[in-house]
């Protein structure tokens, strides 16, 4: 009698476990931050918010979320990014600075990958991008690596959607340029809801 007692205790146990680790299937198209975050139906959704490279606070960005599942951030923290490279000296200098030339937008696919009645998971395309910036009048194409699986994630609760990279190396051209002992890079983008 013990022992069915306590087959029967663990049974239970293990329904109430699965059954709160259900999953609803997403199929539909249902995108939770999109319906949490506007009222609108343009299928794009803008936040106002700023980057932390490496923990330290680095540029403003805007950011769209559009329906149809891509994410562009603009601009990407390039000045924050370029001053782990050997360029360092010059981000910011007023007698050689390094100037963007151009956007350092870059565009992500997002897919959802689970969500609770507070906090929507997004996966981005780990997708690297490029930038020019010129130094003393010459052209430099930089290409940032990303490595990994970036993330998106909706916080209903906090009102706060985050992005987080991690940024495995940064090229000027075919050379890598980061300075020594500073891969890998976390970059974070962080905005409050409207």
């Amino acid at each position: 009698m013990k022992t069915c007692s306590k087959l029967i205790l663990a049974l239970m146990a293990a329904v109430f476990i699965i059954a709160g680790c259900a999953v609803e299937d997403d199929d539909n198209g249902y995108d939770p931050v999109a319906d949490y975050t506007t009222n609108n139906n343009s299928g794009s959704h803008i936040y106002r918010g700023v980057w932390s490279v490496d923990g330290v606070l680095a540029d403003s960005c805007v950011v769209e979320i559009r329906g149809a599942g891509q994410v562009e951030f603009n601009p990407m923290p390039w000045q924050a990014l370029l001053r782990q490279t050997e360029m360092r000296e010059n981000v910011g200098s007023k007698t050689s600075p390094v100037k963007l030339v151009g956007a350092a937008s870059a565009s992500f696919a997002y897919m959802p990958t689970g969500y609770s009645a507070n906090v929507s998971y997004y996966n981005m395309e780990a997708q690297d991008f490029d930038f020019e910036c010129t130094l003393q009048g010459i052209t430099h194409q930089m290409h940032v690596k990303i490595s990994g699986m970036p993330v998106l994630v909706a916080d209903y609760q906090k009102g706060t959607v985050t992005a987080k990279f991690t940024v495995k190396d940064i090229y000027d051209g075919e050379q890598s340029i980061m300075a020594s002992g500073k891969e890998p890079i976390s970059i974070t983008f962080q905005a409050n809801m409207k």
